[in-house]
């Protein structure tokens, strides 16, 4: 029946995560975050891309709960941070101009001080400029225990890593803590990005970037889809934004073409 083949593809999923990780099953794609006034590029967002050698291609929706749930999480950003690392590297060394990279980092590591050993290793290793890899955290993970991850992110601070706080306003988005959190960016999220229309108004998308400004943090509007939705944007005080209407997530090799030859209209 269907629920015993779900629990068998979670069982499933959940052996072959680690299998994939020491095999390298795993690739990262690169979506752009560019300027909305004055387009260019500023950063990427790393997507992670999972090559099954049986079931072919995994979408990340099938193992990133699973992950979640099981702990592999744990494992699996830290693969992923390290192959992000490896890629700025690689890039610099092409003479490709820097550029900061993203990666979604779970909550869990959050709990542990050790994170930021472990990211002042990979800095250290690919020998990255300040501020050129960071993070995407949900504002969930970071309430559950707020002064431990104050405290790691504050040990983040001196590599110059900034936070993106993502999916925004989609949670319980708890306001009283917005401006306790050492975070710099917030993502609004897709749903709300949906319904912008000229002509009409946007409430929720106008109170987070009042709120937004008011804190000094800047945005990312995500899921920008059509033109309509971009031209709404760009008479706002949204700063960034990230959809498929300028580019979809896409290999490093793509991605270095798309940043040097300046495609960006």
């Amino acid at each position: 029946n269907a629920m015993r083949r779900k629990l068998k593809r979670q069982a499933d999923i959940e052996n072959d995560l680690q299998h994939g990780i020491q095999n390298n099953e795993f690739e990262l794609f690169f979506q752009p975050i560019f300027a909305l006034q004055d387009p260019h590029i500023v950063s990427f967002e790393a997507l992670v891309r999972w090559h099954h050698p049986e079931a072919g291609f995994v979408p990340p929706n099938d193992f990133i709960p699973i992950a979640e749930q099981t702990g592999q999480i744990i494992d699996l950003d830290l693969h992923l941070l390290e192959l992000a690392g490896a890629q700025l590297q690689k890039w610099r060394r092409t003479g490709m101009p820097t550029i900061r990279v993203t990666v979604n980092a779970s909550s869990r590591h959050f709990a542990s001080l050790e994170f930021v050993d472990f990211m002042k290793e990979i800095y250290t290793k690919y020998q990255l400029p300040n501020g050129t890899l960071c993070l995407e955290i949900t504002e969930s993970g970071l309430i559950e225990n707020l002064s431990l991850a104050t405290r790691i992110i504050e040990g983040l601070e001196p590599l110059g890593v900034k936070l993106y706080l993502d999916d925004f306003g989609t949670g319980y988005s708890a306001l009283g803590y917005l401006h306790q959190l050492p975070i710099h960016i917030l993502k609004i999220d897709k749903s709300f990005i949906d319904n912008l229309k000229c002509g009409e108004s946007h409430p929720l998308v106008d109170a987070i970037l009042t709120l937004a400004s008011s804190l000094d943090f800047d945005v990312v509007a995500e899921g920008i889809e059509t033109q309509e939705q971009l031209e709404v944007l760009k008479q706002t005080k949204c700063q960034y934004g990230q959809g498929f209407l300028v580019a979809k997530p896409m290999p490093a090799k793509q991605a270095y073409t798309f940043l040097t030859t300046g495609k960006l209209s």
